[in-house]
């Protein structure tokens, strides 16, 4: 599956911009085909990571997210706490490095 940049992707990646939660320094790509969205980019925790999947996972028309986050503990967290509306979600089990 190639990763692409499309409308829906670019909607995405305004909505992690515009939200004060998530820090530009974090340069976190949307990538989209067919309501599965790839996460690129760096956070600092492993906490924020899962919650920008959330985030992204609670947005209508998504079918799955793949994460490919970084964890760099050297940056900064957001100036807010991340806003997860899906009450059922719940972060994946994974061997993430870092």
């Amino acid at each position: 599956m190639d990763k692409i940049i499309n409308k829906f992707s670019k909607q995405l990646q305004k909505m992690i911009q515009d939200n004060k939660a998530f820090k530009k320094e974090w340069n976190i790509e949307v990538l989209e085909e067919n309501g599965i969205v790839t996460l690129e980019g760096a956070v600092p925790s492993r906490d924020i990571m899962e919650k920008v999947e959330a985030f992204i996972q609670s947005q209508e028309g998504i079918e799955a997210v793949i994460n490919e986050l970084d964890i760099d503990p050297d940056l900064e967290a957001g100036e807010e706490e991340i806003d997860i509306e899906k009450e059922d979600y719940v972060p994946p089990i994974r061997n993430h490095p870092g």
